[in-house]
């Protein structure tokens, strides 16, 4: 069984570890996992077992990992192709998951991101009708909205024992040959009322760039309650969605923006106004070259 959060910082008891040390030395390497950028965690982990070997059980890498893919919405993958969207809300166990589509369960890798399908059939749960409609519609978005290499994945999840739905959904590229990755991942909330729905959700963008550098947008977007009515669960799915899709695309139209006038506004705010010296550089070549000719004809009259 894998490890579970301890704390806000470690996945692990500080006193379990041989020393003081040892315990921050842990901790840097688990803060350095978690922060991996999308699809570079076994990148950052092979780093970690050369700088420090045998630190990290095969049992306290299963918790970062566990955490780094519920944060980040991953995927793991069966033998069979499936896709399974590693949520908390689809947590039976640390290493069991639930997919109320294809009602089964997955034995999970969080390591390698591997899943294994167990043989159990779930009988339906409550909403299980408006899940379904939800369900279809967020992966009918989600296909037709990402890029198909961004192995776009998206789930409902009940959460029991309330009238409350889950909607996760995330989109991953890696291209480290070319020195870039990038992931956009969604959660939101749907409470249950008659004939009606309150919607509320938080958006995530991450970006990673690193060719001849080490440039990182990491953006998160909240989306305050929203209030919609519906008289079928079909139009509950749609209209949903539609909600999704307006906040999601006014969210890049933002970056799209923000990227457009960074070199105008961003860069110029970092830049001083006037050197050190507070006095403006001189860019007049005839003028620099013609100083530069009487400095060194007042240092030759000096020789002499």
């Amino acid at each position: 069984q894998y490890l579970v959060p301890l704390g806000d910082n470690m996945l692990v008891e500080p006193s379990k570890t041989t020393g003081r040390a040892d315990a921050e030395m842990l901790e840097i390497v688990q803060h350095l996992l978690l922060s991996s950028p999308p699809g570079e965690f076994d990148e950052v982990w092979y780093d970690a077992q050369i700088l420090v070997p045998k630190l990290i059980s095969p049992q306290i890498l299963a918790g970062i990992a566990r955490a780094y893919n519920h944060e980040n919405l991953s995927v793991a993958k069966t033998a069979d192709g499936l896709h399974v969207l590693l949520h908390k809300a689809a947590e039976i166990s640390p290493t069991r998951y639930v997919d109320y589509t294809t009602r089964a369960t997955f034995r999970v890798d969080h390591v390698l991101r591997g899943a294994v399908t167990v043989k159990e059939t779930l009988i339906p749960t409550m909403h299980d009708v408006m899940r379904h409609a939800i369900d279809d519609a967020a992966r009918s978005y989600v296909m037709t909205t990402f890029d198909v290499d961004a192995r776009p994945s998206a789930a409902v999840h009940v959460n029991v024992g309330r009238a409350e739905l889950v909607i996760a959904m995330s989109g991953e590229r890696a291209n480290l040959s070319n020195f870039w990755s990038g992931n956009w991942r969604s959660e939101w909330t749907v409470v249950l009322g008659d004939g009606e729905a309150i919607v509320s959700g938080t958006v995530k963008v991450r970006a990673h760039y690193f060719e001849d550098g080490n440039v990182q947008l990491q953006t998160t977007k909240a989306f305050h309650p929203a209030c919609i009515f519906f008289e079928t669960p079909r139009m509950l799915g749609t209209v949903i969605i539609e909600q999704v899709r307006t906040a999601e695309s006014a969210l890049q139209c933002g970056l799209e923006r923000m990227y457009d006038n960074v070199s105008v506004k961003t860069a110029k705010a970092m830049r001083r106004v006037l050197p050190i010296t507070h006095v403006k550089m001189n860019w007049n070549i005839h003028e620099l070259s013609l100083n530069r000719s009487f400095s060194l004809s007042k240092n030759a009259q000096q020789e002499r």
